[in-house]
């Protein structure tokens, strides 16, 4: 399939919220800012973890997320996800676990920037 560049969706959302608007008047979902060209569909990647091997589908800006917040620990994207497997309850699925991993460290780091002006 080839590749659709970001301006064409761009107009594309803005034509489906224009008629979403009509439709639906004010005040509904219509409101809310069209859709970003950054969305991605999950991408499927294999992962070793305790040396069983595991594929896990997340979005590409989860999965550079978690190679930065490896990075800024200094170690690789497979530990850090290993750590992520080991501390998540039974019944949080991994790619759940991650995305709130990936979500609790930008709150963070949030955070410690101090309040927005």
């Amino acid at each position: 399939m080839p590749r659709v560049p970001p301006a064409i969706w761009t107009a594309i959302a803005a034509t489906t919220a224009t008629i979403r608007t009509r439709r639906m008047g004010a005040g509904s979902m219509a409101d809310l800012p069209p859709p970003s060209p950054v969305l991605s569909a999950p991408v499927k990647r294999s992962v070793t973890i305790g040396g069983h091997r595991t594929s896990v589908s997340l979005e590409d800006a989860f999965w550079r997320e978690l190679r930065l917040i490896a990075r800024r620990r200094g170690e690789t994207t497979a530990a850090l996800i290993a750590r992520i497997d080991t501390r998540r309850p039974a019944d949080v699925g991994l790619a759940t676990a991650l995305r709130l991993h990936v979500l609790a460290e930008l709150r963070q780091m949030l955070a410690a920037t101090g309040p927005a002006d």
